[in-house]
């Protein structure tokens, strides 16, 4: 879809429509992937050729492929000193910004719904004040949500399994059933500056948290866009993006008026 030209106002322009209150409120734009549209993967250390996805994994044991089946609807993000680390991945698609100067995002965020953990099919705990991991966003190659394994992912790690790129952002997660935040506002921009048709995150952990009392590892369990078969949106990842608002066409109008009996 491509967008008309925007009209940018003459900086007296622009300072009397401030004034005067004359500037639209923009609405965000939210692309949020339902289980149709979704491509979002967890990708598992201890089943490294093994997809959590809907995958085909037909070459592996029945009691392992029930395993990664349990996963299917989840992103999970955890660093261990098992061998067991779990990394989520993501993409986004930008064809409704398609035509959207990148000078216009003022913010693009990227948001996952941390959930309890006790819904997965192996045991780990969840983030508490006390018990807080730091998850960071990193970028990521193109993947496919039902062929993307562990040994395959385009995302290059260091020894320890931690992403060798520069993170985009890390949070701190010290709870769930709230939303946890990544800014993605340049990143956008950069896709945005070369046509890309998606925009492709993935979520991991650098250091491994125990929980004292129980001794399982600590992650971030959030919803994947496949969970919209049993949990109501719009709990799912998002894109929140941000534009620069128009100048409300009466207000526009007015404000030339203005500068024009000024001229003359």
């Amino acid at each position: 879809m491509n967008r008309s030209p925007r009209h940018r106002l003459t900086p007296l322009a622009a300072l009397l429509a401030g004034a005067l209150g004359l500037h639209a409120e923009a609405n965000p734009i939210v692309i949020q992937p339902d289980v149709v549209t979704a491509n979002d993967a967890t990708i598992y250390e201890g089943f490294p050729t093994g997809n959590l996805s809907g995958g085909d994994n037909s070459a592996l044991p029945p009691n392992i492929r029930q395993i990664l089946d349990g996963f299917t609807g989840f992103l999970v993000v955890s660093q261990t000193v098992s061998g067991n680390d779990l990394q989520s991945l993501l993409s986004f698609d930008l064809s409704s910004l398609a035509g959207t100067d990148p000078a216009d995002i003022t913010d693009a965020t990227v948001s996952v719904y941390a959930i309890d953990s006790t819904q997965l099919p192996f045991p780990t705990d969840k983030p508490t004040p006390s018990t807080a991991i730091d998850v960071s966003a990193y970028p990521v190659g193109d993947f496919s949500q039902t062929q993307v394994t562990w040994v395959n992912a385009p995302l290059p790690r260091d020894a320890n399994n931690v992403p060798t790129a520069t993170p985009y952002d890390t949070q701190t997660v010290d709870g769930f059933d709230r939303w946890v935040d990544f800014d993605l506002t340049q990143p956008l921009r950069d896709a945005l500056a070369t046509s890309a048709a998606v925009l492709n995150v993935a979520l991991a952990s650098a250091d491994a948290v125990t929980d004292p009392t129980s001794g399982n590892d600590v992650s971030l369990v959030a919803y994947a866009g496949e969970s919209s078969t049993f949990v109501p949106s719009p709990l799912q990842p998002k894109l929140t993006v941000n534009v620069v608002p128009e100048p409300a066409a009466f207000g526009a109008l007015l404000v030339t008026g203005l500068v024009g009996c000024r001229r003359r």
